[in-house]
């Protein structure tokens, strides 16, 4: 009887043993699952707020666009020949400041501007590359073949 006592306290040793290991296996799995499905929320959760908030910098930025366009529409339109009298009879000292303070601004803007009446050699033939990239790759590539 005593082979026969320790296979069956082996058998059920090991019985026990798997039904532990297939339950860790099992609540692994659950938690995996949980775990998976945390990640996807937090990645839709970020996902959303990182289309928000380009969404809200996009309004900013045509927001910002449309208040300079419509300050550039009121300089261009105080700076057509007659308008000056009309508006309010600006005199030669006040036109004088309002042009030292567009002067002003147009500096502070961060543009560059060129000093004389007209562009040089290069700074034509570098606006004429940048609007037309196309048409130079397109004479560069016909002159190499």
């Amino acid at each position: 009887m005593p082979p026969l006592f320790a296979f069956a306290a082996a058998a059920e040793s090991k019985l026990v043993h798997r039904m532990h290991e297939m339950a860790s296996h099992a609540d692994h799995s659950e938690k995996m699952a949980q775990w998976s499905q945390q990640q996807q929320t937090q990645q839709q959760q970020q996902q959303q707020q990182q289309q928000t908030q380009q969404q809200q910098q996009r309004y900013n930025d045509l927001d910002e666009h449309r208040k300079k366009l419509q300050r550039m529409t009121t300089q261009k339109i105080l700076s057509e020949a007659g308008m000056m009298g009309e508006i309010g009879g600006y005199d030669d000292e006040q036109e004088n400041a309002l042009v030292e303070k567009f002067r002003e601004s147009v500096v502070n803007s961060g543009v560059r501007v060129v000093p004389g009446n007209s562009l040089g050699l290069h700074h034509e033939i570098a606006n004429f590359w940048q609007e037309n990239p196309f048409k130079i790759l397109a004479g560069i590539g016909g002159t190499l073949y």
